[in-house]
């Protein structure tokens, strides 16, 4: 349906000459396509076609024509002439069938006349025939799959029937589905719904009229045929709008082509003038436009109205005509289609003339033999397509024609494409066959003004191997063509007329037209190197070629990739020469390029300055300096380079060039030459980045020599651009301070001078032009700082890489690089700043040290680094000592001068001596220059140090570990380094870390340290003294500074105090003030920050030093051991025993060092631990013993500290207090408070762990015991491990015994001394034990943990009773503060009572700190911990002792089952212990679950009941405080009551009430938090004891059970009683443990647990136990749903009525329901989970055959969820007898209405309805289901109906009360417009022949509920209602007269409702 838009590709078939005496007919009209070519189809249609012959059908298509119909598709016209040809030049007889065939062709191309104004090329399409491929057959008919028959339907003589084409042609018009399916409301904007368009239906009505009037000559019916597709066609689009239908206009093109075909056809030259006419007016009207003369139909309107007989039609064909002949293009194309055809090529002439159709004027002048008439028509052509089809015709008439035509078709494009390529290359090919290269050549240079194009045509040449033309044309591509002069002259002559869109787009498809394309001269250079290839050019023409090139190419780009090219082909002298003319080339560009924009920028700038007229327009193109240049240089020059040292690999070691042939020899370039190219490319790079990214190419080839000279040329540039870059900031600067002062002036209202003025204007200049400074001339001095460094460590780099390739690896050979090194790090005047130079000692350190003596080049430069640091060190130390007091009197002048601006000083000037002092620092601060480091502080420096010397370290040390004893460093010369590090090193870190970086490196080696330089370890401690003698010094030095800080403090408080007192210090004193800030500033600013830190810091560091010092001695020792291991014959046992001495004397003097010189008890523990961990069990011990030293110390200096701390608080505060009142201080005052400030003031330069509390001293004890226990224990473990080896031989046995009766008897002092003398709180005590338990000491266990639980109770009982005496306090202190609100006094009797409380507590004995301190609970956990050791350690010893008898003989078993009787003594009384003094439950039940895992289950029974009954006291407790707090309250309120009245609470009760305050405050206080827990959130620790003692006792019967099958002894009679026994033992367990269970959900889970262990007996028994216990809440539940109730109503009343006996009433209920338990949960869910326990029942008393327990959960499950299932299965499971009975109970539980349990639940399951119905009804209890009728919708109308039959069998006489459920039900589904209930319809049929009166009101009653509020488009549903009713009350009824007045009525009342009224009358209702 879419027409072609394509104009290219009109070629002109070759078809044999026609006679021009044939005539026009309707018949014969030849079929062309829309540029007026001749179609050719291959079809064979008969030969003399006449009317008579239009009802034969034409022939199919046989299926391999549709084959080759694919094949042919895609040939060209020229490919398919060719095909033709070849094929008649084969066979003769192939000849004459192709020549028959046109004979045939031409015959019926007069069959249809064309439709198209436009050539649209068709390919042929599968499937299609050629007539349809070639555009014989409308798009339409092509839509018909026309074949055979169906191309000419024998329509007969039958009518026409116009409607049924009509609706054939509007159903064509589909509707689209929504593929959102949106559904839309009302009001919503809906988007139009869109169609498509079935064309096939379309064509085929089409195919039918065009039939009619083209083969059949019935013009009537074809016109009539097309008239109704058109106007149906046009009408449906108009409806539904046309832009909603896909492809309507497409459509409405292919209707108007159709007819002009019909309009043109013979059959139409019958029609009239006035028939015409009306045709145009019908035309007319169904075109959209309003011109006569456009419009879709407007060729067809000017075919009906013209046909062929037009007088002036006919005058223009004879060519007699006068003027120009006008009409629709498009017609005009078809006549001269037609006539062609008809070969009446002179006609056609005259019209081609007349409408100046030049197209085909120029072919018919060319078929007629007139060529320059036709060329010159053609020049005025400007479709190039057309001006080609015009050549193609001219080919076989005039080759010099075609060519100039073809080539003009060419050079009017101005774009390359596919049809542009296919005219080239015919073209090219006529050229070539004709000889007309040279001319196409010369030609294309002259004509085609496109270089694309040109190059096009180029490459169409060279690949048919025309490659000196072809080259010849891609030269003239290379020379650029000046710009067109017209429109840029215009231009310059009216700068003011801007120039229009056209022209805008004329020179821009001018300047395209001019650029030459990309990749040209790497083309030429292609081509000449492919002809260099195949011989047919020489080097020569190669060269030549490249000169070209260079000589007319200035596009840097175009020559980078030509230079890429020739460097594939390793041209190498070629590419050098492309490569400089880029360099040169970019550089002419560039200076050019900033030489314009200067001039521009400065015109610009002096144009604003001066203020011209118009104000100038800034510059059009985009200013800034372009990188591409640079770009380019650097690719060029890299590409030079690597050209030219490709040049010295041979080439069988280039790497392949799989794609390309290699023409050239081996010739390398001389190094000198490469030496000259670096150095030139050199001089055009000015981006230092560049030169160094040279210098790295260089280095990447091992161009050593080059690299050094090019990095010197790099640090040349950089201080080049540094000096820039200073020069800039200098006159930047100077530019802000003219403009500084030029604002200053201006604020003045005065100008500036003239000189300054002119000065700013060229900074200003220089400014703006700053723009153009490119990015390499704006790096900032540190930048050019980086980039040195890094050119720097390129030629360190290529020096040792030079080195290294020389194989210069002896020690003398590295001179070299020494020398280099030195000028460049330390020599290096562009490197001064340290950090950079140590960068580069890094470098040279980081290189490989298997290859390069790195170690001793890196030990001679960096002690010089050292040096030049601590040069720079102390010229800041120097500078501080001025730049501080300068800095400080400078800052003191600015405040002066702000104060005197505020006028609160006199004058602004410091006093004399401080401003000589100041004037004399300023002048010498004026002579600093920046120093090469810009250190923030001393420390800086230090830093800095400690990384020279840690590299120089490494560096040494690593070369240790070379293989090449060359390359290692002397043991002098590691002593030398080492001893240069410490000389170095001041700061203690930075030793640490030496320490680390020594000990790293020789740790765990078996290398050269340990013997033959076994100095290494020594090093590590000496730098440890070293690192200690430093921290000691820095502590000293911290003393010495506390006292001129404390003055400074002091004088700081004392001039605050005066400040608020309005006065000022005295001269003196504000004098050493100063004095004293100035000299802590100084040394700050002097001294690095570690000299400061605080002696916490210290002490770390300290430790860190120990640390490394003690690992390090254990090294030593492990190193030795492991070398004696893995080389035993290298040591005999002197040289072991000699190792093993040295060894152990290396840490014993480390262990003396530390013990020395630590102070911190948590360090010493620390570096214990490290001692324990090696075994070391004496040292451990010793350093516990200096631990509890330390410790008993630090007590001491804390008691101590308390003391004076309370003595100077309290003298501070009589000092406050005398200052409040303005009293003077007596110096004897002072004399006491002074040093006690001082003291409290040196507090700040103590350590943490001099300040610590009791309780962190008391953790040490601690941890020194398990220390030492830890350490001594491991020790026993490993030599008891020693002992039992299998291999005794070489064991020293009696050196391990004595040995382990040593560390025996450390144990015991530990425990006796350590442990007994020093630790005394209970808890740590308790973890003592826990340690012994670990190691399994069980008889120490147990003494200890008796004693710690005994001090625990002690403790807790004396606590207990200083609470008490507390809380009599508080409330007697409480109350006397009442009373002093009224200015009462306590009595006597309770101040007595105060004061005797007081005194005891006074008096009470003093408890340890851990005491006061510890809480209730941790006294709790205490005796829980102690209990469970005891406990533990028994069982422990039971254990061993059982091993012992399974591991000894049977004769020494007596002895152990004495010692085995005793530890089950031990065990039994321990399960007391735990039974009688662990109260928690929950700690109770973590010991049964212990016991459990350890298979004690015995132990477990009691423990878990003990939990129960502890449990259950517990809420007893609680049940009788809430008593007691009820009582309280009572009382509370009774005395607040009757202070309301002014009157007091009898003595009595006030008594009782202070001692009920007492016991809950005690209660609150002394209590733990597991007494303080609801009863209601407890059941689960009943639960969890109750499951452990069920789980435990069914474990035991199945290891007795287990224990009968293994004994054989057991049989028969003794095993049932012995299982009858465990049975009966299990079930009181069960019976006893769940009566301490109350929660019914976890006796479920109980029963769950049984349940699935297949315990059935159980689950009945603990089924009941929770059925029992839910029944019990269920009626508390209702209980409390009453008394609720009932509380209300009385409170109502109350409000209505008051009276005291309803408030008396009032209070007995709330006692009542306070004494009611806190709801379990609600009455629904108790159901639930009672119905699941029965379930759960059912099942075990199915297996157990318990039927009353069936019987009595059955009728349970019915009475919770009623169901007719169930209701039978009760029935199964009740005995006759007892049914009826049963029966009753049931269905008065139906029956029972269900109640709220007040949370929304309720006390049964809702029973569904119908399945009570239905119950009920079953059993004939029709009189109590008819209230209990759900309301609609919730009934089942099969449950009605069966109800009305039941009323109508037993009870007829009370149908009526059934009947308003009947009218609900009836009108409820009514008023839902559902009428179409089959169960509805029965109902009412069965109620109509009861009552048929009560049906006529329903109905009536429905259809006026209806009406209320019925929407119109619901008015059908109503009259179908009435229809219905209608029926029912006149057909089955017989009462018509009830109908009449019910239909009259609602026609009366509902009357406005017009449009139901008008359904009404036409629904036949009234009838």
């Amino acid at each position: 349906m879419e027409k072609g838009k394509d104009k290219a590709d009109n070629g002109e078939p070759d078809v044999a000459p026609m006679d021009n005496d044939a005539g026009p007919s309707a018949n014969k009209k030849p079929r062309i396509n829309t540029d007026g070519l001749p179609v050719v189809p291959t079809l064979n249609v008969p030969q003399t076609p006449t009317t008579g012959a239009a009802d034969k059908p034409l022939p199919f298509e046989s299926p391999r024509e549709e084959v080759l119909d694919d094949r042919l598709c895609i040939l060209s016209h020229e490919q398919l002439e060719l095909l033709v040809t070849r094929l008649a030049r084969t066979d003769k007889t192939m000849e004459e069938r192709i020549m028959r065939q046109i004979d045939r062709l031409e015959h019926s191309m007069s069959m249809y006349s064309p439709r198209r104004t436009e050539f649209t090329p068709r390919p042929f399409m599968m499937g299609a025939s050629p007539l349809m491929a070639r555009g014989m057959m409308s798009p339409m008919m092509m839509g018909m799959g026309m074949r055979g028959g169906d191309m000419f339907d024998d329509l007969g003589g039958e009518e026409v029937n116009v409607k049924a084409i009509r609706r054939k042609i509007r159903g064509a018009f589909q509707k689209l589905k929504d593929p959102l399916k949106r559904k839309r409301r009302r009001d919503e904007d809906a988007e139009p719904q869109k169609y498509k368009l079935a064309t096939d239906t379309i064509r085929k009505e089409v195919k039918k009229g065009k039939d009619l009037v083209l083969l059949r000559n019935d013009k009537d019916r074809g016109l009539e045929v097309m008239e109704a597709i058109t106007d149906e066609f046009i009408t449906a689009g108009s409806e539904l709008g046309e832009e909603n239908v896909e492809q309507y206009d497409d459509a409405l093109q292919e209707l108007a082509s159709d007819w002009v075909d019909l309009f043109l056809a013979d059959a139409m030259n019958s029609l009239t003038s006035e028939e015409r006419m009306d045709w145009v007016n019908k035309l007319f009207t169904w075109d959209k436009s309003a011109n006569e003369n456009e419009g879709t139909f407007s060729s067809a309107r000017a075919a009906a109205k013209l046909g062929w007989s037009d007088t002036h039609l006919q005058q223009v064909l004879a060519g007699d005509h006068i003027g120009k002949y006008k009409e629709p293009e498009a017609l005009s194309i078809v006549r001269c289609n037609m006539l062609e055809r008809d070969r009446k090529v002179e006609q056609a002439l005259h019209l081609a003339k007349a409408v100046e159709l030049h197209h085909f004027t120029a072919r018919f002048l060319i078929k007629l033999g007139r060529s320059e008439e036709a060329l010159q028509t053609a020049k005025a052509i400007d479709d190039p397509a057309k001006v080609f089809s015009i050549a193609q015709v001219a080919r076989s008439m005039d080759v010099k024609l075609a060519f100039a035509l073809a080539l003009q078709s060419i050079a009017q494009t101005y774009e390359w494409n596919q049809p542009n390529n296919e005219r080239s290359l015919w073209l090219c090919d006529l050229a070539i066959s004709q000889g007309m290269v040279d001319q196409l050549v010369t030609d294309a240079d002259a004509t085609v003004k496109h270089k694309t194009i040109q190059f096009e045509i180029a490459k169409i040449l060279k690949d048919k191997t025309a490659f000196k033309p072809a080259l010849g044309l891609a030269a003239i591509v290379l020379k650029e063509w000046p710009p067109s002069p017209t429109l840029l002259q215009q231009q310059a002559a009216e700068p003011k007329v801007p120039l229009t869109q056209q022209q805008l787009q004329q020179l821009q498809r001018e300047e395209a037209a001019r650029q030459i394309p990309t990749g040209v001269p790497k083309w030429m250079w292609d081509v000449g190197y492919e002809m260099l290839i195949l011989e047919t050019g020489t080097r020569e023409d190669l060269d030549q070629v490249l000169d070209v090139i260079l000589g007319d190419v200035s596009q840097v780009d175009q020559l980078l990739a030509l230079a890429t090219r020739i460097h594939i082909h390793q041209e190498f002298e070629q590419t050098i020469r492309v490569c400089k003319k880029c360099v040169e080339l970019s550089t002419a560009a560039k200076e050019r390029d900033l030489q314009e924009q200067t001039q521009l920028l400065t015109e610009y700038f002096w144009n604003i300055l001066r203020r011209v007229q118009p104000p100038p327009q800034p510059p059009q193109r985009q200013m800034g300096y372009d990188f591409t240049f640079e770009r380019n240089i650097v690719v060029a020059s890299t590409m030079l380079l690597n050209a030219a040292l490709d040049s010295k690999i041979p080439q069988e070691l280039l790497p392949p060039q799989t794609t390309t042939k290699i023409m050239r020899p081996h010739s390398p370039i001389p190094q000198t030459t490469i030496a000259e190219a670096v150095s030139w490319c050199l001089s055009f790079m000015k981006d230092p980045t560049h030169r160094a990214q040279f210098a790295q190419l260089l280095k990447q080839r091992k161009e050593y020599a080059l690299v050094l000279p090019t990095g010197v040329s790099v640090q040349g540039v950089l201080e080049t651009l540094r000096q820039g870059t200073i020069d800039t900031a200098t006159w930047k600067a100077q530019l802000a301070e003219i403009q500084r002062e030029q604002a200053e002036l201006l604020v003045k209202r005065k100008p500036l001078p003239a000189e300054k003025q002119e000065q700013l204007n060229e900074l200003l200049l220089r400014n703006e032009l700053q723009i153009l400074v490119p990015y390499y001339e704006l790096y900032s001095v540190d930048d050019i700082q980086n980039l040195q460094i890094g050119i720097a460590k390129l030629m360190i780099n290529a020096t040792i890489d030079n080195a290294i390739a020389e194989a210069l690896l002896l020690r003398s050979s590295d001179a070299e690089v020494l020398e280099v090194a030195l000028q460049l790090i330390v020599n290096n005047q562009y490197i001064l700043n340290p950090t950079h130079r140590l960068d580069l000692l890094r470098a040279i350190k980081g290189r490989t040290p298997q290859h390069f003596p790195v170690g001793s080049v890196v030990r001679q430069l960096a002690p010089l680094i050292l040096d030049y640091v601590n040069q720079l060190r102390a010229d800041y130390v120097a500078r501080q000592a001025v730049l501080v007091p300068f800095l400080i009197l400078q800052q003191e002048l600015s405040e002066i001068t702000e104060q005197f601006l505020l006028k609160k000083r006199k004058d602004s000037v410091l006093p004399t001596e401080k401003q000589e002092r100041y004037d004399k620092l300023s002048a010498i601060a004026a002579t600093y220059t920046p120093l090469a480091y810009p250190a923030n502080s001393v420390g800086d420096f230090d830093g800095l140090t400690h990384e020279i010397v840690s590299l120089m370290l490494s560096a040494a040390l690593q070369t240790r570990q070379q293989i090449d004893e060359r390359l290692s460093l002397s043991d002098g010369e590691i002593d030398e380094i080492i001893a240069v590090a410490i000389k170095n090193t001041s700061d203690p870190n930075n030793m640490r870390n030496l320490m680390k970086q020594i000990k790293d490196s020789i740790s765990g080696r078996v290398g050269d340290f340990t013997y033959e330089f076994a100095h290494g370890y020594d090093l590590v401690v000496q730098l440890g003294q070293l690192a200690l003698a430093r921290i000691d010094e820095l502590d000293e030095a911290r003393k010495v500074r506390f006292e001129p800080h404390f003055e400074k403090k002091e004088l700081d408080r004392e001039a605050s105090e005066q400040e608020g007192q309005k006065k000022t210090l005295t001269p003196e004193q504000q004098t050493r003030l100063e004095q004293l800030e100035e000299d802590d500033k100084l040394l700050r600013a002097t001294n690095a920050k570690y000299v400061f830190s605080n002696k916490n810091v210290n002490e770390k560091l300290r430790l860190d030093v120990n640390t490394i010092m003690l690992s390090n001695a254990y090294s030593h020792k492990k190193t030795f051991e492991n070398r004696v291991a893995a080389e035993p014959e290298a040591f005999t046992a002197e040289m072991i025993a000699d190792g093993k001495a040295r060894a152990r004397a290396h840490i014993d003097r480390v262990v003396d060092i530390i013990d020395k010189n630590t102070h911190d008890p948590s360090h010493l523990l620390t570096l214990g631990n490290m001692l324990s961990e090696n075994l070391d069990t004496m040292h451990v011990v010793r350093y516990v013993k200096r631990v509890l030293a330390i410790v008993d110390q630090l007590e001491a200096a804390r008691k101590e500290r308390n003391l004076w701390e309370a003595e100077l608080s309290t003298l501070q505060e009589e000092e406050a207090e005398l200052k409040s009142k303005r009293k003077p201080l007596e110096a004897a005052f002072l004399e006491k408070l002074n040093p006690l400030r001082k003291l409290n003031a040196r507090k700040d330069i103590l350590a943490s762990f001099e300040k610590q509390t009791w309780g962190e001293h008391d953790d040490y004890k601690l941890s020194a015991a398990q220390l030492a226990l830890g350490g001594l224990f491991r020790a026993q473990q490993t030599i008891d491990s020693a002992l039992s080896a299998t291999d005794t031989e070489d064991i020293p046995v009696v050196e391990l015994t004595e040995q382990r009766e040593t560390v025996v008897n450390l144990i015991t002092w530990v425990i006796d001394d350590v442990i007994g003398k020093n630790i005394e709180n209970p808890g740590h005590i308790l973890s003592l034990a826990q340690t012994l338990l670990n190691y399994k000491e069980y008889a120490r266990v147990m003494p200890m943990s008796l004693f710690a639980c005994n001090r625990t109770m002690e403790i807790h009982k004396s606590r207990e009773a200083k609470e008490s005496i507390k809380q009599w306090i508080y409330l007697y202190t409480e109350e006397q503060q009442k009373l002093a609100v009224i200015k009462k006094d306590l009595p006597s009797a309770q101040q007595k009572k105060l004061d005797q409380a007081q005194q005891e507590l006074d008096e009470f004995p003093e408890m340890p700190d851990y005491a006061n301190s510890a809480s209730f609970d941790q006294m709790e956990e205490n005796i829980y911990t102690a209990a469970y050791l005891v406990l533990r350690s028994a069982l422990g010893a039971l254990q061993a002792i059982d091993q012992q008898i399974a591991a000894q003989p049977p004769d020494s078993q007596p002895i152990l089952q004495d010692e085995r009787e005793a530890a089950q003594k031990q065990v039994t009384e321990g399960l007391q212990f735990v039974i009688s003094r662990v109260s928690n439950p929950q700690r109770l039940i973590q010991i049964a679950d212990e016991m459990a895992r350890l298979e004690n289950y015995e132990l477990v029974m009691p423990i878990a009941l003990r939990c129960m009954t502890r449990q259950t006291e517990l809420n007893t407790e609680y049940t009788e405080r809430l008593e007691v707090q009820r009582e309280a309250q009572r009382l509370q309120n009774l005395e607040a009551e009757m202070e309301r009245n002014r009157k007091a609470l009898p003595d009595k009760q006030k008594q009782r009430l202070r001692e009920l305050l007492h016991q809950q405050r005690m209660f609150h206080t002394t209590m733990p938090q597991f007494c303080k827990i609801d009863p209601s959130q407890t059941d689960a620790t009943s639960s969890n004891a109750c499951s452990k003692r069920i789980d435990t006792v069914l474990q035991i019967k199945a290891d007795a059970e287990n224990k009968m099958v293994m004994d054989e002894t057991i049989e028969g009679a003794d095993a049932d009683a012995h299982k009858d026994e465990l049975a009966q033992r299990v079930q009181s367990i069960v019976e006893e443990s769940i009566e301490f269970v109350h929660a019914p959900r976890n006796l479920h889970s109980i029963a769950r647990k049984l349940y699935q262990r297949r315990e059935y007996a159980l689950v009945i028994i603990v089924g009941a136990r929770c059925q029992k216990t839910i029944q019990v809440l269920v009626d508390q539940n209702e209980q409390r749903i009453d008394l609720t109730t009932k509380l209300q109503d009385l409170r109502q009343q109350l409000i209505v009525s008051p009276s005291d006996e309803v408030k008396v009433e009032i209070e007995k209920t709330e006692r009542d329901l306070e004494q009611l338990p806190v709801q379990y949960e609600q009455t629904s869910r108790l159901n639930s989970l009672n119905l699941e326990m029965a379930t759960m029942m059912i099942e075990a008393a199915k297996v157990e055959k318990r039927n009353d327990v069936l019987r009595d959960q059955a009728v349970l499950r019915f009475k919770i969820s009623p169901t007719i299932p169930l209701f039978d299965e009760v029935k199964i499971l009740t005995e006759a007898d007892e049914w009826p009975e049963v029966k009753k109970e049931l269905l008065e539980q139906i029956l029972k209405p269900q109640q709220d349990d007040g949370s929304g639940g309720y006390n049964q399951q809702m029973i569904d309805p119908r399945a009570k119905m239905e119950l009920l009804l079953n059993e004939g209890m029709w009189k109590q289901a008819l209230p209990l009728f759900p309301e609609p919708p919730y009934g089942s109308m099969d449950m009605l109906e069966r109800l009305l039959l039941d009323l109508e069998r037993n009870a007829p006489d009370s149908f009526d009360q059934i009947l308003p459920t009947v009218e609900k039900y009836a009108v409820y589904y009514y008023s839902q417009f559902q009428f179409n209930n089959a169960g509805l319809e029965r109902v009412l049929d069965q109620t109509q022949r009861r009552a048929p009166d009560f049906v006529l009101g329903l109905f009536q009653r429905a259809i006026e509920k209806m009406l209320l509020n019925v929407l119109p488009k619901q008015y059908e549903l109503i009259v179908n209602f009435l229809q219905m009713f209608k029926k029912r009350l006149v057909e089955d009824l017989g009462r018509d007269d009830d109908w009449e007045s019910v239909l009259g009525d609602i026609t009366k009342q509902h009357k406005g409702k017009r449009k139901l009224m008008q359904l009404i009358n036409n629904s036949g209702l009234k009838d």
